[in-house]
């Protein structure tokens, strides 16, 4: 691979010092303040090589800077072109989050079948607390679910796995330690293939569930009777609500791509379109979806809705809007909404290359302190004091109208009101660790409207850094994202604003005990109801 000089390296390792000072809402905190930062940035310019680095070498060279800030939404990417090269070989083991652990829940091998649902102990002889703190310095976090997340990401891709390992290549064997249903200990040798060895091997399930549409959602009910409704997310990225949102905010930075995903099945006599406006008319929406389910739950006076975000890790958050305009209703999303949370934001000149329907002259006095925006804490501080007001009330209702004329699939039905709070069963969320960003701010919305939370704590925090801008480095062309609002969820509860506590842990015990099912969630969701 062709070096790059170590000028030109300096030049991009200023330019993120820069974009991460300038961008991030607090960029020092976590790595122990400023001094420390620009420390950790003046030995990274001065360990460069004279004769530079590949830009794989270098993107290994900077993460640690990057994974200082402590942010778990704030980091640089893979170049494809590594991704492409390297994902022809690696190790063929798939790996899960239960309690603070790693369990093995998929393999590709008939004679690794019996491992299934045991435990990691350690890799190469790295005990996992070892792999858990190098993985930290790797990416940054915001708790221990996300670090152990991130920790599964590396175990399967080889660039990752190469600098967990301190090593400058991929291994061509990993030797991996296992604790065994039984407890005893098994050390195996994994080796790093091209190709998969077989086809994916996992524990059965009692469960059939409903296929997804392209934009990753889907409804059933899981009995004859229809006394079990069941809604699931995989993403909340691809639905036409959040295209529709996203193009009325003039933030085109993430749409090409899901866009394309989500439109990958269209009818067979529909040519595509050219405009974005009927392109994002052809994507699966929400409203449908849920208004679908709804009428067919009032009809039949279901009685418990499932709804699973376990697989769900980023998108847009307001499919909790619609979520919560079906269940509780406009008054109680009000009464819910006006005490919750609040975010500082900060505007940037990235920011503004991002969001280019956003000017500068908009938000002037802000970029005067920094670019940072206290206006929505201060309404939150004045409602403290104020309580629930009719005026609050009032304000509360516009902001929410607002919110949803960004939509015009919701906005239809938001203003007929017919389906507002149509049917309002026992509601239970599926969570896991992979439950993030928006899958996250459903499950938490959803929870304060007094849904039970079941399965293992999210990788996301509730106090954290969130919405993510793009850059690209000027000359590496290593490409990333930086956070540029600090948003605080539970502003009275600093360790439930760290950890979303499950009100219904799913445990190792249990998950033992009903064989390792994938969906043993959904079991315990039935058992709490007393349907199992």
């Amino acid at each position: 691979m062709q070096r790059i000089s170590r000028q030109a390296l300096q030049e991009d390792l200023y330019q993120l010092t820069r974009l991460l000072s300038e961008s991030h809402p607090d960029p020092y905190t976590a790595g122990g303040g400023s001094l420390a930062f620009h420390r950790r940035v003046n030995t990274l310019l001065s360990s460069i090589p004279a004769d530079g680095l590949t830009q794989t070498q270098f993107l290994c060279h900077i993460r640690p800077l990057v994974a200082s800030l402590g942010d778990g939404n704030t980091c640089l990417f893979t170049p494809e072109e590594e991704c492409e090269a390297r994902t022809r070989r690696h190790p063929w083991l798939t790996w899960s989050v239960i309690e603070q652990d790693l369990y093995l829940a998929r393999v590709y091998q008939p004679e690794q079948e019996v491992l299934l649902g045991a435990r990691l102990l350690a890799l190469n002889s790295l005990p996992l607390p070892t792999l858990l703190t190098r993985m930290g310095k790797i990416q940054g976090y915001d708790n221990i679910y996300q670090n152990l997340v991130h920790l599964t990401l590396a175990l399967k891709d080889p660039l990752l796995l190469s600098t967990l390992l301190h090593q400058d290549e991929p291994p061509n064997t990993i030797e991996v330690t296992l604790t065994l249903r039984n407890g005893d200990q098994q050390t195996i040798q994994i080796p790093l293939l091209e190709e998969r060895p077989g086809i994916p091997l996992e524990p059965d399930s009692t469960f059939i569930l409903p296929p997804l549409n392209s934009a990753r959602m889907c409804r059933a009910f899981l009995d004859a009777g229809h006394q079990v409704a069941y809604v699931r997310a995989d993403s909340l990225l691809r639905y036409r609500e959040s295209f529709e949102q996203f193009h009325a905010q003039g933030y085109i930075g993430h749409m090409e791509q899901p866009l394309e995903e989500a439109q990958r099945y269209p009818p067979l006599d529909t040519n595509p379109p050219g405009k974005l406006e009927e392109r994002i008319a052809l994507v699966p929406a929400a409203t449908d979806l849920l208004r679908d389910l709804f009428s067919a739950m009032r009809l039949a006076h279901t009685s418990i809705l499932i709804i699973d975000l376990r697989f769900c890790p980023s998108g847009n958050s307001f499919f909790a809007t619609i979520l919560s305009y079906f269940l509780y209703g406009i008054d109680a999303m009000l009464a819910s909404a006006w005490d919750e949370s609040y975010q500082i934001k900060r505007y940037s000149t990235l920011y503004f290359e991002n969001y280019i329907k956003d000017t500068p002259e908009e938000h002037s006095e802000a970029l005067r302190n920094g670019g940072y925006d206290y206006t929505d804490e201060a309404s939150w501080l004045q409602r403290q004091e104020s309580g629930f007001t009719p005026r609050v009330r009032l304000q509360t209702l516009a902001d929410l109208r607002q919110q949803v004329k960004t939509s015009p699939t919701f906005a239809s039905e938001f203003q007929k009101r017919a389906y507002e709070a149509s049917w309002t069963p026992k509601v239970y969320v599926l969570i896991s660790a992979q439950t993030y960003s928006a899958g996250f701010d459903t499950a938490v919305t959803l929870q304060r409207h007094g849904a039970c939370v079941i399965g293992t704590p999210s990788a996301q925090s509730g106090n954290c850094f969130i919405d993510a801008l793009s850059f690209t480095l000027q000359y590496s062309r290593l490409k990333g994202h930086i956070a540029f609002k600090r948003r605080i969820l539970f502003p009275n509860n600093e360790e439930q604003g760290n950890i979303l506590k499950a009100d219904h842990e799913l445990t190792y015990d249990y998950l033992a005990t009903h064989s390792y099912d994938p969906h043993a969630a959904i079991r315990l969701a039935l058992d709490l109801a007393g349907l199992a």
